[in-house]
């Protein structure tokens, strides 16, 4: 039994969750796959990743299973040059790592182990 499908027996109101995010009821019983992405309009680095996000939900679809798209920040290094930003480049990766850990065990079922 997937994963996903465990958590719909332990933690049935996840499926009202889903449904109110336009999930179908035959979403639910597809395989989900955390999908992660820094994607935003804010620097060259990453403006480019909704292609990437539709091209993985895609590949997900047609092997029936539903991507559950999960999102978190990123920063340029290009722009924190020459000030005081720069002191956050690699601490921002670590923010990074950080939700997408946080992101994966609160959805239980997605990505972690039950």
């Amino acid at each position: 039994m997937f994963k996903s499908q465990k958590l719909r027996e332990v933690a049935p109101e996840v499926d009202h969750l889903r449904i109110g995010m336009g999930w179908t009821t035959e979403d639910l019983k597809k395989p989900q796959i955390m999908v992660e992405s820094t994607y935003g309009d804010s620097h060259p680095g990453s403006a480019h990743l909704d292609l990437l996000i539709n091209e993985a939900e895609k590949a997900i679809r047609e092997h029936n299973g539903k991507a559950a798209k999960y999102f978190t920040t990123d920063m340029c290094d290009g722009q924190a040059q020459g000030h005081d930003g720069m002191n956050y480049s690699l601490v921002s990766r670590e923010y990074i790592a950080d939700m997408i850990e946080i992101q994966a065990m609160a959805t239980r079922g997605i990505y972690s182990k039950l």
